[in-house]
């Protein structure tokens, strides 16, 4: 009953996370038209860059390692000081990421202050919710996550209302979502009496670095790919294109809380089990429900576009199915990447990222000598099921040396 309880706690938490993204983007996407949603992007990646090297070296850490509870403060305080370093980081990574994606950004001081300001409230708010999650308050990091959408929602209705806003607005609109999740989550946690303390030991820093080494590296060649297929679209196909491409991501996130389940709640959950009986069960699950949905974008493809992001994208709609096959790729290389991060064999990770990089740097001659969009989210998603492939292939039974082998051996 007490799982059944947990599991409830788990789809609420990430259900109000994913509802909330999903409908800030649709407002964003309705609104903005391809153009403008496609610049709100361009500036977006760089933050996604920084998350995504966060969820690596901190977050993944945080939901899939096991400690003993005698270690439990102390390992917090690890990853607490990760993420104090990681602020450092967070200017430097967001110029190197947006004279790629957003060039123009930097010459406007103030919209580069506030895109920085996002990433650092983010990684915070970010941090916080998983821990909450990893000390089992989920409903904690559901309120968390309910005021970043409803205070994010908010502001974008409003100004849509108002019919006032822009690129610049909607940054701000984040920034104001996650600042009231900040204000909410710093009295649910001293509400819930939780104490997070700056502590240092040498020896889980080395284990929590052996750990997420090859976690980071695949983040980082992953952000590089994010970054490569923004830089690729917008200078050589159109930003109207990268708008619409990311509009029809934002379309099929609406799966996301399943993915988030994976990396976060699973993760934590195979922390405290070794029993791996119920991993092939949801492969199948997503392999089923994946499938359905992938069929019924590509039947209704132009209704779903037009009914939910606007007429403006009807053009682009053939791409809506390729993207929901991408997704469930992504599904499943985060339940198999789950169950790997908790073998501890995480050095298939950086092929994993190597591959994923190197069929990203393809898209640079494909974008530019082709210009085709088809051909650009092919790469991608060829990219991926690669990924996956390897991945695959490392959670494999190895054949154990008998007898028999040594003697045909010698």
């Amino acid at each position: 009953m007490n799982r059944l309880k947990s599991i409830a706690k788990a789809f609420i938490e990430q259900g109000i996370s994913s509802l909330g993204s999903f409908l800030f983007f649709f407002i964003l996407a309705r609104s903005l038209q391809s153009e403008r949603f496609g610049q709100f992007f361009a500036i977006w990646v760089g933050v996604q860059v920084m998350t995504s090297i966060a969820m690596a070296w901190i977050y993944l850490p945080v939901t899939s390692m096991s400690v003993s509870k005698e270690e439990e403060v102390a390992f917090y305080g690890v990853c607490l000081q990760r993420m104090l370093r990681l602020f450092y980081l967070v200017p430097v990574l967001m110029v190197l990421a947006l004279y790629f994606t957003a060039k123009e950004i930097l010459t406007l001081p103030l919209m580069f202050i506030t895109a920085v300001s996002l990433c650092v409230v983010i990684l915070t708010v970010d941090f916080l919710r998983y821990y909450l999650i990893r000390r089992g308050h989920k409903m904690g990091a559901a309120l968390l996550v309910a005021a970043r959408w409803t205070g994010g929602i908010s502001l974008v209705l409003l100004l849509y209302r108002l019919q006032i806003l822009t690129v610049k607005n909607a940054i701000f609109c984040m920034l104001s979502g996650n600042i009231l999740a900040l204000i909410v989550t710093a009295l649910t946690i001293k509400h819930l009496q939780c104490d997070i303390k700056l502590v240092r030991s040498n020896e889980l820093n080395h284990v929590v670095t052996k750990f997420s080494k090859p976690l980071l590296f695949q983040a980082l060649s992953g952000s590089a790919s994010g970054v490569i297929v923004a830089f690729a679209m917008r200078s050589w196909i159109s930003t109207a294109a990268f708008g619409a491409y990311q509009a029809q991501i934002s379309i099929c996130n609406i799966v996301s809380p399943l993915m988030q389940m994976i990396n976060t709640h699973y993760s934590s959950y195979l922390t405290r089990t070794s029993d791996f009986k119920q991993h092939r069960h949801i492969e199948y699950l997503l392999i089923i429900v994946g499938a359905g949905l992938v069929y019924l974008s590509w039947l209704f493809k132009e209704s779903i576009v037009g009914n939910t992001i606007g007429s403006s994208y009807l053009s682009y709609s053939f791409l809506l199915p390729v993207i929901m096959f991408h997704t469930f790729i992504m599904l499943t290389k985060s339940l198999v990447g789950a169950r790997i991060r908790r073998s501890g064999n995480t050095k298939v990770f950086i092929y994993s990222g190597l591959v994923g990089l190197l069929s990203s740097i393809v898209l640079i001659p494909t974008a530019k000598y082709i210009g085709s969009i088809q051909m650009v989210v092919l790469v991608i998603v060829l990219g991926a099921v690669m990924q996956l492939v390897m991945l695959k292939i490392s959670t494999l039974p190895t054949r154990p040396i008998t007898k028999r082998h040594v003697i045909l051996q010698g």
